[in-house]
């Protein structure tokens, strides 16, 4: 079978082969496999995969580094991660000492209705701040190395928006303008920050923070579709390999719930057409006309990643053969 891009909401059936048979023995029902495409109305949902920025985050210019950092969003929309933050503190315009803790990342995106999150994001980190040669001596003794901890909550009830980024190339008299589009999520970081040693004072938190998020909103859906007789199946790659399977009644109309231990739920439901298509059987240049039966519409209505999804499409291409 010909190899083929699919894209994020791609769905994929583990089950080849298809078995043709004489309608004069009722042990046997016409049946199929295929690859088809439809084009629908976007379905969005967005995934976290690192961390919030805020002033305190990004004060004083390169003053903070994330080492080992992941971050992770699963098909229930729970948020985890660990990483460790690295924070130089100024005073005066000189490093006065910095700060290295480690923690863990929490934390839930949920959505009851399509493209509108409600994002919550915990940080409880702990380390130390050891001071360098500029942290100001205070009665006569020397500053020593002291615990931190870190303790910050990221809040957000509003919609992904686009970020566009722009380079500029020039190449002798040619100018090329690059453009890049990210999405991010505004919100609020609240918490506390304590250093553990004298002269680097502690910090409560309350400020506009920054996250950026990986946006999904396919406008295309490959399907993999097994009819066999009344009955119809799929798994679902992009919904966490979310299977089901369901039936076709007289009217040609089919309704499948995917689902995938409970962390995804999307139903799909529409009509069933035939599709006439040319085939070129491998090892042969004697393309074959044939018919077969697979989606014609589509619904989606359900939650992948915590997040509520909802729209429909309708047949625009088919791929490769009917039999694998």
């Amino acid at each position: 079978m010909k190899k083929m891009k699919v894209s994020i909401l791609a769905l994929s059936v583990l089950v080849g082969g298809a078995v043709l048979a004489s309608a004069a023995n009722s042990k046997f029902v016409i049946a199929n496999s295929s690859y088809i495409s439809i084009t629908n109305t976007p379905l969005i949902w967005s995934t976290v995969s690192q961390l919030p920025t805020s002033v305190f985050y990004s004060a004083d210019a390169t003053n903070l580094n994330t080492y080992a950092s992941y971050v992770d969003t699963d098909g229930s929309g729970k948020i985890d991660g660990i990483g460790n933050v690295v924070r130089q503190w100024y005073l005066g315009g000189n490093l006065a000492g910095v700060s290295s803790l480690i923690g863990e990342v929490k934390g839930t995106i949920t959505a009851s209705k399509m493209n509108q999150p409600k994002t919550q994001i915990t940080i409880k980190a702990s380390g130390y701040t050891a001071p360098t040669t500029n942290l100001l001596v205070i009665n006569g003794t020397a500053a020593v190395s002291g615990p931190a901890t870190l303790n910050v909550k990221f809040s957000s009830s509003a919609a992904p928006l686009p970020y566009v980024t722009s380079y500029t190339n020039t190449i002798g008299t040619n100018v090329f303008i690059t453009s890049y589009t990210n999405w991010h999520i505004l919100g609020t970081y609240k918490g506390t920050f304590k250093s553990g040693i004298k002269g680097i004072p502690d910090q409560k938190i309350d400020e506009a923070a920054d996250l950026f998020v990986n946006f999904n909103h396919p406008t295309e859906t490959v399907l993999r579709v097994v009819k066999y007789g009344n009955k119809f199946g799929v798994i679902a790659t992009s919904f966490d390999y979310a299977s089901g399977s369901g039936n076709v009644n007289s009217k040609n109309q089919y309704t499948v719930n995917l689902k995938a231990g409970g962390s995804s739920s999307v139903q799909m439901k529409g009509q069933i057409g035939a599709f006439v298509y040319v085939a070129d059987p491998i090892g042969t240049n004697a393309p074959v006309t044939n018919s077969i039966v697979s989606i014609s519409t589509a619904e989606f209505k359900g939650k992948t990643h915590g997040q509520a999804i909802n729209g429909s499409g309708a047949f625009w291409q088919y791929y490769g053969r009917p039999i694998d």
